[in-house]
């Protein structure tokens, strides 16, 4: 019993160091990433802080922190708030000025042009959670514009059968529930030419090249860069039939004795585990 106590008393007091190294290196790479984007300090100013920290690391951060805290709070706002506006205004630049009544009536014209009298198409949605209501509305839109929407309505696994042969004029929605651990996944899932999501086969070779550069870039900075690249040109496009909403950014662990696990690139993927087991 004394013995069992021992070994959970050390197998706690090993996860705690654990987490306590992962929280310092957190806290170094947030000191390190806040001192070097700052304006308002000289380049002796972070050499100094830079030494500080590097030769006294744990009081080097804790001061830091202390003295920064606030600031560094503000600075993040102020970047969120510069990335945000400079989003919004390519958005509203690629969009332009026009309000939506006129857009429904350009739209609507441009398809008596080619279809006079209007369309009638089958709109397709796998019945699962609100998909029905949420295509009930896009038909509605539709209509708006002279295109009449017919519903079909599918089982879940039925209607990924259609999407994946290619069996369906339109697909009134379908969210991807991406888990990913890396920001390439997005677009190798859902844009790319050969994308498993990309059920309409649309392709682009700026996308798929944009895709590619962003995966095979080893520096953080341009790799974003090339991402930001990518999603304005599909913004500026407005014709990709995926619009990917937003992702969280988390991190995966893996305990060296796991074996046979590889990430799955969406959360259908690997849930069971039935593959995967421990090392002795």
């Amino acid at each position: 019993m004394v013995a069992a106590y021992n070994s959970f008393g050390q197998v706690m007091w090993t996860m705690l160091v654990f987490f306590a190294w992962i929280l310092f290196f957190w806290l170094l790479f947030m000191v390190f990433g806040d001192l070097f984007r700052r304006h308002d300090i000289s380049g002796w100013g972070k050499a100094a802080w830079s030494i500080f920290v590097i030769f006294l690391p744990f009081l080097g951060c804790f001061v830091y922190l202390i003295s920064q805290g606030r600031q560094m709070g503000e600075r993040n706002i102020q970047q969120a708030q510069a990335e945000q506006a400079q989003m919004d205004d390519y958005v509203r630049s690629v969009a332009g000025s026009n309000g939506s009544a006129q857009q429904i009536a350009e739209a609507k014209k441009l398809v008596e042009k080619h279809h006079p009298g209007g369309l009638d198409i089958e709109v397709a949605v796998r019945s699962v959670g609100n998909y029905v209501d949420r295509a009930q509305l896009v038909i509605a839109q539709l209509r708006k514009i002279g295109i009449r929407g017919t519903l079909k309505t599918h089982e879940s696994a039925a209607g990924y059968a259609a999407w994946g042969k290619g069996d369906f004029t339109m697909i009134a929605t379908q969210d991807r529930s991406m888990d990913v651990n890396d920001p390439s996944g997005v677009f190798h899932i859902a844009y790319t030419t050969e994308a498993g999501s990309n059920y309409g086969r649309a392709s682009d070779p700026k996308v798929d090249e944009l895709a590619e550069r962003a995966l095979k870039e080893s520096n953080h900075d341009k790799r974003k860069q090339l991402y930001w690249e990518l999603q304005r040109y599909l913004l500026s496009r407005g014709d990709h039939p995926t619009v990917a909403v937003a992702w969280v950014e988390g991190w995966f662990f893996k305990d060296k004795k796991l074996r046979n696990y590889k990430p799955g690139l969406t959360t259908y993927d690997n849930n069971t585990f039935m593959k995967v087991w421990l090392a002795q």
